[in-house]
C-alpha cells in the first residue's frame, strides 16, 4: 500500500511548499530549550533521592538555579525518563485496543488517558499520536494534490508550526504528515539547490572542462611526442659515433630549448 505521507510528489508541488517554507524560517522564530544529558542525570539522581510526589522538591534539588521548574521535571520524568515507559513499536493487541475505545466513544469524546491505562506503559500522548497518525480510517494515504499543498502553505501562514491547528483545517492528512510534507519539501528544495549548484560547477569545469581535458591532453601528447623526439635524437646521436662534437652537442641546445617553452 502507497501511503501518501511518504509518497514522491512533483517537483513543482514541492517548489510550492518549500519556498513557502523557507520564507517562513526568519518570520517564525522559535526558540527552544532542549534537555541535555547533564540536566537528564540531575533529575534522576533528584528523582531518586526525593518523593517522586514533591516535583517542587525535586525540581529545586536538581536545579538549584531554577532553569527547570517542577512542570517541566514532571513532564520530562513522566514522559521520557521514567523507566516504566514502552516506546517501542505498537503491537497489533495494543492497536486493537485503541482502535475498540475510540470507536465505542467517538473521537471527539475519547480520553486519551483513560485509553492509556489499558495498555501499560503508554501514555495518552502516544495513544492520541497513534490514532491519529496511523489508525484513524479516514486518514488519507494517496499522493497529495496541488489543492493540499496550497492549503498547507495557506495554514502554516496562519498558525505557523503549529500542525495540531492545522490538521484541523486539513482533515485527512495527519499532524505528522502534515509536518513530514512541510519539513521534507524544505529539505528536498534545499538539497535541490546545492545539487544544482554542483552541477553548475561542473558544467562549468567541463564547459571549459572539455576544452581544459582536451588542452591537458593536447599538452601531454606534444610532451611525449617533444620526448620521444628528444630520446630518438639522443639515442642517434649515441649510436652514430662515440666522438660525438661539441658543435653537434649545441645544435641540440635550442631544441632541447624550445621543447621547454612549448611544455
Amino acid at each position: 500500500m502507497q501511503h501518501g505521507n511518504f509518497a514522491q510528489p512533483s517537483s513543482t508541488q514541492v517548489d510550492v511548499v518549500a519556498a513557502a517554507a523557507q520564507s517562513s524560517e526568519n518570520t517564525n522564530p522559535t526558540e527552544v530549550h532542549y534537555w541535555t544529558p547533564v540536566e537528564d542525570a540531575a533529575l534522576k539522581v533528584s528523582v531518586e533521592a526525593n518523593d517522586s510526589k514533591n516535583w517542587k522538591l525535586i525540581a529545586k534539588t536538581a536545579f538549584p538555579d531554577n532553569s527547570r521548574s517542577d512542570i517541566q521535571c514532571l513532564h520530562r520524568w513522566k514522559k521520557v525518563l521514567s523507566p516504566h515507559l514502552v516506546k517501542g513499536p505498537w503491537s497489533p493487541e495494543e492497536d486493537a485496543i485503541v482502535s475498540r475505545s475510540v470507536i465505542d466513544v467517538g473521537v471527539s469524546h475519547v480520553k486519551w488517558a483513560q485509553v492509556a491505562l489499558k495498555i501499560p506503559g503508554r501514555l495518552g500522548k502516544q495513544v492520541r499520536e497513534r490514532w491519529y497518525n496511523h489508525l484513524d480510517p479516514l486518514l488519507a494515504k494517496g499522493p497529495w494534490t496541488p489543492e493540499e499543498d496550497a492549503a498547507l502553505v495557506k495554514w502554516q501562514a496562519a498558525f505557523g508550526n503549529k500542525w495540531v491547528k492545522i490538521a484541523e483545517q486539513m482533515r485527512g492528512r495527519s499532524e505528522n504528515g502534515i509536518k513530514n510534507r512541510w519539513n521534507s519539501a524544505k529539505r528536498r528544495r534545499g538539497g535541490t539547490d546545492k545539487r544544482k549548484g554542483n552541477s553548475g560547477k561542473s558544467k562549468s569545469k567541463n564547459g571549459s572542462g572539455g576544452g581544459s581535458t582536451s588542452s591537458t591532453s593536447s599538452n601531454s601528447s606534444k610532451r611525449s611526442r617533444n620526448s620521444s623526439d628528444s630520446s630518438s635524437t639522443s639515442s642517434s646521436s649515441s649510436s652514430s659515433s662515440s666522438s660525438t662534437s661539441v658543435a653537434d652537442t649545441s645544435n641540440l641546445e635550442p631544441a632541447a630549448k624550445k621543447t621547454k617553452v612549448d611544455i
